[in-house]
């Protein structure tokens, strides 16, 4: 990923909110992914997990922020195997 994407991916992720408050949409997009599995939800996991990995808040906190990152590519996994019409 080149640095303009890169940039590009932090201007429009929500790195405005405080990290508790991106984990506890996590919180919340997990528990609804558990009941309705979809790719757009695994997306939107994705998504907020790339702000807590841009967070400048866990820069300082290199396990947190690589528990994430993993938690992130997990999503991304699942994102891309999910089939979107199982959860009718």
């Amino acid at each position: 990923m080149s640095v303009t994407e890169i940039a590009a991916l932090d201007a429009a992720l929500p790195v405005h909110l405080p990290p508790e408050a991106i984990k506890q949409r996590i919180r919340g997009l997990v528990r609804r992914y558990v009941h309705r599995r979809s790719p757009q939800l695994a997306r939107a996991i994705v998504y907020h997990g790339e702000a807590l990995c841009l967070h400048p808040a866990l820069h300082d906190e290199p396990e947190q922020l690589a528990a994430f990152c993993r938690l992130t590519r997990h999503w991304r996994m699942l994102a891309a195997q999910c089939p979107p019409c199982l959860a009718a």
